[in-house]
């Protein structure tokens, strides 16, 4: 019985895990752009500070998507990341693929820069922040 709850248990364990990770909340534009300046404003502070010379040790993202009014915070460990990021280029190269220039870019991004904004998009109906903390 214990061999046949084992998967069960260990996919359990992860879903609770990875619920910290994702965070989706309603929103209006103008508490949205507040959110956008108060992280802008943490990512400036993280960036210039002594800390910024470390090893980061998340990956986060905030994204506001206008036309369903919800905004969006991610975080997850780095390693995770990293290791979606290298099973993804290996399985890619084992079908013989060549790996497009935008993951290999990311992963290579993501194991040599410091603490700080990694990207900032700003669309008419989406706002993206991504960043290594």
């Amino acid at each position: 019985m214990s061999g046949r709850l084992a998967p069960f248990l260990t996919l359990v364990v992860c879903l609770v895990l990875l619920s910290s990770c994702l965070m989706v909340v309603e929103g209006n534009p103008r508490k949205a752009e507040e959110q956008f300046q108060k992280t802008r404003q943490k990512i400036y502070q993280l960036s210039s500070s002594q800390k910024a010379s470390g090893r980061p040790a998340r990956f986060k993202a905030l994204i506001y998507d206008s036309e369903e009014r919800q905004l969006i915070r991610v975080s997850l460990p780095l390693w995770l990341v990293k290791k979606g990021l290298r099973e993804d280029l290996e399985l890619d190269f084992r079908k013989g693929k060549s790996s497009d220039f935008e993951t290999r870019a990311l992963a290579q991004a993501l194991f040599e820069l410091p603490r700080g904004l990694l990207v900032e998009v700003w669309s008419e109906n989406e706002k993206i922040l991504l960043w290594l903390e």
